[in-house]
């Protein structure tokens, strides 16, 4: 099974092998809806229960984990070290650990990042060949599985205002990178870069008509064309991951755009607090105004968390905790809970149930419907940011300091 929406790459892996991992940040697409059809319900970290390891991670990062079958991939940084963990999926065993930095990066020095976003905040990603990692100072690299860096560049210094997040994707043997930075779109500074995932040379870059943002792009499958989807302030627009062309924008977004944009059934969605929850027709050539819209909303925008569509619903969450349902066809509120406590993982389908990880640790399982419907939970015991992965059955859920396995043993 393919997930509504993905790419229909024919180059380097098949469709069938990227829906069956987890290859970037929120799942193949980057649209947050997992292959398998069931996970874990309960589970308790902290006594065991439903655990099937966990690892030390050396270093820090906000990075989410990606999984290519028996391996599973991280990378970690501080102001001194740039790193890539590679751990064995089936017992946790950190495999190899390999140091990434380049002249560039170097004589800079450390990049001026947020706490909130470290040196490490965008997600890697993978083509079952080789692994993708971008890093705060604007190093990127590539690596095999052994890891063997197979090249490394510098694409920076990135001005941005909180330091660089947005995760990266990967279309036919292109790495595409989002460089949003600046504080105002007529300074000219960001752009949408495809590099070659075998040896970094840039294919293609495309000027943006945006300013720092930290949303992360999105490859979809239109039902007529493949599109790579970016969100940013103030635009939202559609590129061919081929050639990098623009297809279509959006003058819907504003302020620190950091949600990255979704798709469902033709729909295109994208929130950002500041602004509204936008629905916009997909297959739509050149400006698409606002009388094209197919909906908007405003109530409970988020600032972080990315939302989640299906056929039926579009899913918001706030930092606060509180998650809305929208009808995905005429945007009507369905229902909202709140959760009571921060949250800044992205919630992911999996089957008919959503998981939506807090900052606490604890996973909320509630039923994708009309009605919020709690339907498990499980918890791990640790602070946690990053989204969780899902593949086969079991979570990969990472922590500030470790990575975490659960499932059914």
């Amino acid at each position: 099974m393919v997930p509504a929406g993905a790419s229909s790459a024919t180059t380097g892996p098949t469709a069938e092998e990227i829906a069956r991992n987890w290859p970037r940040f929120r799942g193949p697409g980057g649209l947050g809806i997992a292959t398998a059809d069931h996970a874990p319900l309960a589970w308790d970290a902290t006594e065991g229960t439903g655990l099937l390891w966990k690892a030390d991670v050396p270093l820090p990062g906000n990075n989410s984990p990606i999984v290519w079958d028996d391996r599973v991939f991280l990378a970690g940084a501080d102001a001194q070290h740039q790193e890539v963990y590679c751990f064995d999926a089936t017992d946790g065993e950190l495999l190899w650990k390999q140091s990434v930095t380049t002249t560039e990066s170097t004589e800079a020095g450390p990049p001026q990042v947020s706490d909130d976003t470290g040196y490490v905040s965008a997600t890697m990603a993978t083509d079952g060949r080789v692994a993708c990692v971008i890093f705060a100072s604007g190093d990127v690299a590539g690596l095999d599985y052994t890891g063997k860096l197979l090249w490394a560049r510098n694409l920076g210094p990135l001005d941005n205002t909180y330091g660089h997040s947005s995760s990266l994707a990967l279309y036919q043997g292109r790495l595409l990178v989002q460089l949003d930075q600046g504080y105002s779109p007529e300074e000219g500074k960001s752009m949408l870069v495809a590099l070659d995932v075998s040896n970094g040379r840039t294919l293609w870059r495309t000027q943006r008509a945006s300013q720092s943002s930290w949303a992360s792009p999105i490859v979809v499958n239109t039902g007529e064309r493949d599109e790579v989807i970016l969100a940013g302030n103030p635009i939202l627009a559609g590129y061919d991951p081929t050639t990098g062309a623009e297809l279509w924008h959006a003058d819907c977004l504003r302020g620190e755009v950091a949600p990255s944009p979704t798709f469902a059934a033709g729909r295109i969605f994208a929130v950002n607090m500041g602004a509204d929850l936008t629905a916009l027709p997909a297959g739509v050539d050149g400006e698409i105004v606002p009388a094209r819209f197919l909906w908007t909303a405003s109530d409970n925008l988020p600032d972080i968390v990315s939302p989640l569509a299906t056929s039926e619903f579009v899913f918001l969450v706030t930092s606060e905790g509180l998650v809305t349902c929208h009808d995905a066809a005429q945007g009507a509120m369905l229902w909202e809970h709140d959760l009571g406590a921060e949250v800044l993982a992205s919630p992911t389908l999996v089957g008919d149930n959503v998981y939506l990880l807090d900052g606490t640790g604890v996973m909320h399982i509630f039923a994708a419907g009309p009605q919020f419907n709690s339907v498990g939970s499980g918890k791990i015991g640790e602070l946690t940011v990053a989204s969780p992965a899902y593949v086969g059955g079991r979570i990969f859920i990472r922590s500030e300091t470790r990575l975490f396995c659960v499932g059914a043993a």
